[in-house]
């Protein structure tokens, strides 16, 4: 876009995030296992950059794989709009990776509301909810390794 790395142009770029919903990553296949990245959303979506990062070194490990990007707000799409593209292109089988450092009420209220409401307009569609990054091991111990190399520097 015309305008990256000058500041937030909102327009531009929620246009450019949802235009490249469809596209983020290789064709679909059927009954394949896809992953969302779930995260809070904001007004300003530079806000949504560390997540596409995710996004890209999720897929440069893994091409095949297909990761969208969710939010549940500001920001599109919204987690709904997400399944339901998910589920036009094939896909059988979802699991919700929360960009949240704990359960919250996010996590413990709307994103339950949000799955039975897709579970019910996706009759048969497997949607599986990891554990919030800020609570997973890996995420932990990562987070301390890179905590105690600011330390040391």
């Amino acid at each position: 876009m015309a305008n990256e790395g000058r500041g937030p142009d909102v327009g531009n770029r929620r246009t450019r995030i949802a235009a490249t919903a469809s596209a983020e990553t290789m064709p679909p296949h059927p009954l394949s296992q896809a992953i969302v990245l779930f995260a809070h959303g904001a007004r300003n979506p530079d806000w949504a950059r560390p997540l596409e990062a995710i996004r890209d070194a999720m897929l440069a490990r893994a091409p095949s794989t297909r990761v969208s990007l969710a939010f549940l707000e500001f920001l599109p799409p919204t987690l709904a709009e997400a399944i339901d593209l998910l589920v036009a292109d094939g896909h059988a089988a979802i699991v919700i990776v929360p960009i949240f450092m704990a359960q919250s009420g996010h996590t413990k209220r709307d994103l339950p509301a949000l799955l039975d409401a897709a579970r019910t307009r996706h009759p048969g569609l497997s949607i599986r909810v990891a554990t919030p990054i800020g609570e997973a091991g890996p995420v932990v111990e990562a987070i301390a390794a890179y905590a105690l190399n600011c330390a040391a520097d």
